[in-house]
């Protein structure tokens, strides 16, 4: 059980780093 919930939180954490990363990209290309 705390294998599956690490493994779902490293998972959504990569996922939510890669978007901050996209929206920083994009502000920083704009700006």
């Amino acid at each position: 059980m705390a294998i599956l919930v690490g493994t779902i939180n490293i998972s959504g954490g990569f996922l939510v780093t890669q978007r901050m990363l996209k929206m920083f990209r994009r502000e920083v290309l704009i700006g």
